[in-house]
């Protein structure tokens, strides 16, 4: 099976869900994304450019696959505000 990978806004809208949370990262504007569920590491937002790194280890669990194909045609994209 291949690896999924995890978008910007796949990761606020998981964190807005809970399902997700945010820990203060090394850097300042930096964040950590761990899994709310399973309390693995998922990935490090970088403050500055805003962007998403997911870890290469970590496996999409099933629960958040659905979850993100719930939100397929709602209007999350609208709001990117964290």
């Amino acid at each position: 099976m291949a690896t999924q990978w995890l978008s910007i806004n796949d990761v606020k809208r998981l964190v807005k869900q809970k399902l997700y949370w945010l820990e203060t990262g090394s850097k300042p504007g930096d964040s950590l994304v761990y899994d709310s569920r399973t309390r693995k590491y998922v990935g490090h937002i970088e403050g500055g450019s805003n962007s998403f790194y997911q870890d290469s280890q970590y496996n999409i669990p099933p629960y958040i696959v659905t979850t993100l194909e719930t939100f397929k045609g709602e209007d999350w994209d609208k709001d990117s505000s964290w």
